[in-house]
């Protein structure tokens, strides 16, 4: 659930075994890899591009991570010796020297802004153009000098044309100004910089950065859910991401420092155990449903060598109440996002605390909402052991960053839902919504300052 105690590194190909002492050869330009680094585990993974645009999955491997608190790098050595054993995993299972790679980023120092600005004048005699949408609003790059944030994502969301809101795509339009309306995502530079020392202290360079609910919400969730509106829930480690789409956009993002650390601290200070009997208690019984009485575990006791007898129910009391509060801390995140028609929205639930038994029935109930457990589902090949919530950071952060290397063309992308092509049009789409983020010229220069 939120702790994964082995490294998964076994090739997910069906090609044959690798011997246990391979050559690390440097790696084809066609491949791309994602590093989730969570509060509980770092995910790194790996995959090559094809030239009709998909994406085939080389391997991945998760190990355990103790250097971060509620999504923040506290412990910068200890999260780059997790990052460094998981890349060193990846790298024996595909043979391939990992030197650069796309990093997933959350956590509670990351901070939202819906805003509106003009464009520049347009440029092609009254006509809106793909090149006019290109520029960005000279107001929307002096406000990312804000001292001490860091620009993550600048997500269009519409556009408005002579007092027309709510336009996705004004293409071919007469007008000689326009407006957009973009979702902001910034981070606190010394959070940027932390996670960013940890990877490169891995050996790894970092090519930009992903706002990981977003890449969650790439893995498991339909075009459709994106286009009529839903909120992503993506329950991690540390925190609980929020994630609000509407017309195939981002509209509203948040951030919850309850994660499943809290469902498992609760057990441990509970009955004064350790936290990995408390994880190990957590993952095998509890639930949030009423389970039958009578039932028992064994606790180990801080301080004593007489074990402690505890009722399975009373186990699943704790994680129920915990799941009630989370499930009321969302409430009042969505109540706070001013979401137009949010009653209509349904919920996809994901996130290695996702997997609790009954929680997502116990979301419905409490949300009054229509909710659904979320996997990272996709394409022809898709390994299995992938099919996991808590694989969706990891196997989005991946999707987004095979799209983004893919070569520019001319001709605009549509609009996230809009058909091009299958998987690769609705990726292609959802990328071409997201216009920026960290640019590699600040890891660059950060190269530089060191």
């Amino acid at each position: 659930m939120t702790v994964q105690t082995e490294t998964t590194t076994r090739p997910l190909t069906t090609t044959v075994d690798k011997p246990k002492s391979i050559s690390i050869r440097r790696a084809p330009a066609e491949m791309v890899v994602g590093i989730d680094v969570g509060t509980t585990k770092v995910c790194s993974i790996a995959g090559i591009r094809k030239d009709d645009g998909s994406l085939h999955i080389l391997a991945h491997s998760a190990v355990p991570c103790n250097g971060l608190s509620k999504g923040s790098v506290s412990d910068i050595d200890a999260t780059a010796d997790a990052i460094r054993k998981s890349v060193h995993s990846l790298q024996e299972a595909i043979g391939f020297k990992v030197e650069s790679a796309y990093v997933g980023v959350t956590g509670s120092d990351i901070a939202f802004e819906n805003r509106r600005d003009d464009l520049d004048p347009i440029s092609g005699h009254g006509v809106i153009t793909a090149e006019d949408l290109d520029r960005d609003p000279k107001a929307l790059a002096e406000s990312t000098d804000e001292p001490g944030r860091q620009l993550i994502h600048a997500l269009r969301m519409t556009y408005s044309v002579e007092g027309e809101d709510g336009i996705r795509n004004p293409i071919g339009m007469h007008s000689n100004t326009i407006e957009v309306n973009t979702h902001m995502v910034t981070a606190a530079t010394v959070f940027v910089d932390k996670l960013a020392t940890a990877v490169e202290q891995a050996g790894v360079s970092v090519i930009g950065m992903v706002l990981e609910p977003m890449a969650s919400g790439l893995a498991v969730m339909t075009p459709a859910e994106r286009i009529r509106g839903t909120v992503l829930v993506d329950i991690g480690g540390g925190t609980t991401d929020v994630v609000g789409f509407q017309q195939g956009r981002v509209c509203f993002t948040g951030v919850l420092p309850v994660g499943g650390f809290q469902f498992t601290n609760d057990i441990a200070v509970t009955y004064n155990t350790s936290y990995e009997a408390a994880e190990n208690a957590k993952l095998a019984h509890a639930s949030t449903d009423i389970p039958r009485f009578g039932q028992e575990v064994s606790l180990p006791v801080t301080g004593s060598d007489v074990d402690l007898r505890v009722e399975i129910a009373e186990i699943c009391q704790l994680v129920r109440e915990r799941a009630n509060e989370l499930a009321r801390l969302i409430k009042i995140k969505l109540d706070e996002s001013d979401i137009e028609g949010l009653s209509r929205y349904k919920i996809v639930l994901t996130g290695g605390s996702s997997n609790l038994p009954g929680i997502a029935e116990l979301f419905q109930r409490s949300l009054a909402v229509a909710v659904r457990r979320g996997v990272p589902v996709g394409y022809d090949g898709f390994p299995d052991e992938l099919r996991n919530p808590r694989y969706a950071s990891a196997v989005g952060i991946l999707q987004w960053a095979a799209e983004r290397e893919l070569p520019k063309t001319d001709a605009p992308a549509p609009s996230i839902g809009q058909k091009q092509g299958g998987r690769r049009g609705l990726v292609a789409g959802l990328v071409k919504q997201i216009s920026r983020l960290v640019p590699r010229a600040y890891f660059a220069a950060k190269k530089g300052r060191n």
